[in-house]
C-alpha cells in the first residue's frame, strides 16, 4: 500500500521511548512501528472497512527464534545459523549475521534452501523448502524475505495450529 501522506502529533518522552525500542527490537522504522500499531487499533475497532492493494495472501506474525539454513551447495554443503523474525503460512523474514556469507540472492536463479526451526512449546523441527524474494542489507545483518516452496504434512500443520 503506497504511503503517501505525512501525520505530525505530539507524545511524551516515554511513549516516545517505548516505540524507539518497540522498533528496534522488531527491526523496523519508528514510521513502520506506528503505522502498525495504528492499523491494528483500526481493524479491532472496525473503524477501518476494507484496507486497499494489500498484497500479503496471509498476516504475518512477530518472532524470534534461532533456524538452521542449508542452502544445499554442492561445493560447501555448509548449515548456516538464523534467527527467524516474522513468519506466515507462505513465508518467513529470516535474518542471518552479515559476515555468515551466505549465498542467497533474488537475481532470477530461483535457488532454493531449506530452513529448519523449532515453534516454541514444540519438540518438532518445522522443515521447509524456500526461494528468496526480497534481500535486505543492514549495519548488523541480512534479512531475507523468502516464500515457501514445500514443506511436509506435519510442518504444515504445525505452523497453521501456531498461527491460528
Amino acid at each position: 500500500m503506497k504511503k503517501d501522506l505525512t501525520i505530525c502529533f505530539r507524545t511524551t518522552r516515554d511513549i516516545r521511548n517505548a516505540l524507539e525500542e518497540l522498533a528496534r527490537e522488531s527491526r523496523k522504522s519508528l514510521s513502520s512501528v506506528i503505522d502498525n500499531i495504528i492499523y491494528h487499533y483500526l481493524k479491532v475497532n472496525k473503524s477501518l472497512k476494507e484496507i486497499q492493494n494489500e498484497r500479503r495472501e496471509f498476516s504475518r506474525k512477530t518472532v524470534q527464534f534461532p533456524a538452521f539454513i542449508h542452502t544445499a551447495d554442492v561445493k560447501t554443503n555448509e548449515i548456516k545459523t538464523g534467527t527467524v523474525l516474522n513468519i506466515s503460512l507462505s513465508g518467513l523474514l529470516i535474518s542471518v549475521p552479515k559476515e555468515s556469507k551466505l549465498e542467497i540472492t533474488t537475481n532470477g536463479k530461483d535457488k532454493k534452501f531449506q530452513v529448519i526451526f523449532t515453534l516454541p512449546g514444540s519438540l518438532q523441527p518445522i522443515e521447509v523448502v524456500c526461494r528468496s524474494q526480497r534481500v535486505y542489507r543492514t549495519e548488523e545483518d541480512v534479512q531475507v524475505g523468502v516464500d515457501f516452496v514445500d514443506s511436509n504434512f506435519q510442518s504444515c500443520q504445525n505452523l497453521q495450529r501456531y498461527l491460528m
